[in-house]
């Protein structure tokens, strides 16, 4: 599609302003988000310092890490790239990530964590049972991946940060 012009649609629950200038989408003189970088693992991981992929049983979506893989280490990825910004005055970057972390088998407490610019923005722990009898834990929780313990999947992840720059 090309836009030249704004389009305008208008009902009794919408209304709402969107143009489309210089490859930015601008609906009601917000400037919308623009994806540049989308790594969803299925078939690379090209550019991370450790590039292992898993799947779970016969599912055949792929994901970065996994079952026995990088048990306490960090794995990372540097963007590079970014379209050229110009102004005279001070320029406001937004840079938004998200993801979804998956707890696989026997954490016993221990952190998951994302760090943005070496920055941790978000963490979270996970203890596989916290019950007195550990065959309860293991008979009503899900196993999705892996050895035979519980697993907490798709913990969400959704970071926003802001850079300054001057020119």
């Amino acid at each position: 599609m090309t836009f030249n012009n704004f389009i305008h649609f208008e009902t009794e629950n919408l209304d709402f302003m969107m143009k489309y200038n210089n490859s930015q989408i601008i609906m009601d003189e917000t400037p919308q988000w623009t994806l540049f970088y989308l790594d969803d693992f299925q078939g690379n991981a090209m550019g991370w310092s450790k590039e292992k992929l898993s799947t779970c049983g016969t599912n055949d979506n792929m994901f970065l890490g996994g079952h026995c893989n990088f048990a306490g280490e960090e794995v990372s990825k540097n963007y590079s790239n970014l379209p050229q910004h110009t102004m005279v005055i001070k320029l406001i970057i937004k840079v938004r990530v998200t993801a979804n972390f998956h707890f696989f088998d026997k954490w016993e407490g221990e952190e998951g964590y994302l760090k943005f610019n070496n920055e941790i923005i978000w963490a979270d722990e996970y203890k596989w049972c916290d019950k007195v009898m550990l065959w309860y834990c293991k008979k009503f929780a899900i196993n999705a991946c892996g050895a035979e313990y519980p697993d907490r999947l798709s913990v969400p992840i959704d970071f926003t940060s802001k850079y300054f720059d001057s020119f």
